[in-house]
C-alpha cells in the first residue's frame, strides 16, 4: 500500500488527468491506502493544489476518506490566499519597476506556474518573490525598492553570491538577482538571457520571461544547487517544461549551452529523474552526450532516484546534511580549474564545520 500512495500522488500532482489515468487512480483508491502517509507525501511534494484538485474528481467504488479531503481542503484554501497576497507583491513590485523602465524577469514562483498550468496557485506557495534585473540596473532597483519601503538585508553569501534579499512589513520578501546562476560570470551568457527573454503582460504590467530553454537550463540548475528535487514539486515543474516546450527545443543548441553554462551534469539528472516519475520525452541522443563519468552515475543512482523523494531513510537524511552545494559542485566538475574549484570548495566547507564545532565545544 505505500507503494499505491505514491503512485497515487504521481499520478495526482500532473497538470491534468485523462481519463485513463483517473482509472488508474480509481483503481489504485480502490486497492486501499495509507491515507495518513499519503497526506504526509503531498505535503512534502508541495503540490498539494493539484492534488487537492485532481483528487476530489477521480471516481472509486472506494471513495476517499472526508477527513484526507478536508485536509487537503484546508491547504488549498490557505495556499490560494498566501499567493493572493503575494501576486498583489509582484505586481507592485512590477508597477514600481515598469514606471522606471527597468526590465524584470519574474523567475519562478507564481507567474512560472501560470505559464505551465495556466493557475498560479497550482505549484503552491513560496517565500519570496525571485525577480531578474539587469547588472547594471541593481542599485536603481535597489534604490527603488528602499523608496517603496523595502529593506536591504545583504545575501552575498557563497551559494548565490549576485543576489540581494530585501523585506518590508506586510510584504512578501523580494529576492533581486542579476544572473540566473551562481557560476562563473560570462557578460555574453547574461547578455543573451536577456536578448532571448520575451516580453508579456500581467494584469496590464510589462515584464520578461525566460526563453523555454533558457527556463530548462535554470529549473535543472534551481533544481540540485541545493538538492531541491527531494520536493516532488521541482520534478513536476521540469516535468511541465519538456511537456509544453520539449517537442520544440533545438536539443544539440541545448546540449552545448548546458555545457557552456556548466550544467550538463544537473540538465542530465532533471532529465532523468522526469523521465523515472512522469515518463518525460527526451531524445536518446541528449542522454548520450550529456551522460557523466562512471564516478558521477554511481553518486546519480545513490541519490538521484523516486526513493530520496518518497523515502525518510539514510540516505535522505545523509543528502540533507552533508550533500547541500556538494552534490552540485562535484556533478559539474570538468577540467582540471573545475576539481580545484570543487577541492578548495571543500577545503573552506570542511573547516567551517570543525569551527562550529571547536566553537560549540568551547562554548561548553
Amino acid at each position: 500500500m505505500p507503494h499505491n500512495a505514491e503512485k497515487l500522488l504521481l499520478l495526482c500532482a500532473q497538470k491534468a488527468l485523462d481519463e485513463q489515468s483517473r482509472k488508474k487512480a480509481g483503481a489504485l483508491i480502490g486497492a486501499g491506502l495509507d491515507w495518513d502517509g499519503f497526506y504526509c507525501l503531498c505535503a512534502r511534494s508541495r503540490m498539494t493544489v493539484s492534488v487537492y484538485t485532481n483528487l476530489k474528481d477521480i471516481s472509486s467504488p472506494v471513495p476517499v476518506p472526508e477527513q484526507v479531503l478536508e485536509k487537503l481542503r484546508s491547504d488549498y484554501l490557505y495556499i490560494v490566499a498566501s499567493n493572493a497576497h503575494q501576486h498583489k507583491c509582484l505586481l507592485d513590485a512590477l508597477a514600481l519597476f515598469s514606471k522606471e523602465e527597468i526590465s524584470v524577469i519574474s523567475l519562478k514562483g507564481l507567474l512560472l506556474a501560470k505559464r505551465l498550468r495556466g493557475n498560479i496557485d497550482a505549484y503552491g506557495s513560496s517565500s519570496d518573490i525571485d525577480l531578474l534585473v539587469k547588472e547594471d540596473d541593481r542599485h536603481r532597483a535597489r534604490q527603488l525598492l528602499e523608496r517603496a519601503g523595502y529593506r536591504f538585508n545583504c545575501h552575498d553569501q557563497p551559494d548565490k553570491p549576485r543576489a540581494a534579499l530585501f523585506t518590508k512589513s506586510g510584504a512578501v520578501p523580494i529576492d533581486l538577482q542579476w544572473d540566473i546562476t551562481s557560476l562563473y560570470r560570462s557578460k555574453e551568457r547574461i547578455a543573451q538571457i536577456w536578448e532571448d527573454a520575451a516580453g508579456v503582460q500581467e494584469n496590464g504590467i510589462g515584464c520578461r520571461q525566460l526563453d523555454a530553454e533558457d527556463l530548462l537550463l535554470h529549473l535543472s540548475y534551481h533544481m540540485f544547487v541545493r538538492f531541491n528535487f527531494k520536493a516532488l514539486r521541482q520534478v513536476c515543474i521540469i516535468n511541465d517544461c519538456l511537456g509544453a516546450y520539449g517537442k520544440t527545443f533545438r536539443w544539440d543548441e541545448v546540449i552545448a549551452k548546458a555545457s557552456g553554462w556548466r550544467l550538463s551534469g544537473s540538465l542530465y539528472c532533471a532529465l532523468k529523474l522526469s523521465q523515472e516519475l512522469f515518463g518525460a520525452e527526451a531524445p536518446a541522443g541528449a542522454f548520450k552526450k550529456l551522460k557523466p563519468n562512471i564516478l558521477k552515475l554511481v553518486l546519480i543512482r545513490l541519490f538521484v532516484n523516486k526513493d530520496i523523494i518518497f523515502r525518510d531513510n539514510f540516505r535522505t537524511r545523509f543528502a540533507d546534511r552533508f550533500l547541500t552545494y556538494i552534490f552540485y559542485e562535484f556533478i559539474e566538475t570538468r577540467t582540471l580549474r573545475d576539481y580545484l574549484h570543487f577541492s578548495s570548495y571543500l577545503t573552506r566547507l570542511v573547516i567551517e564545520k570543525a569551527r562550529r564545532i571547536i566553537g560549540t565545544l568551547f562554548a561548553q
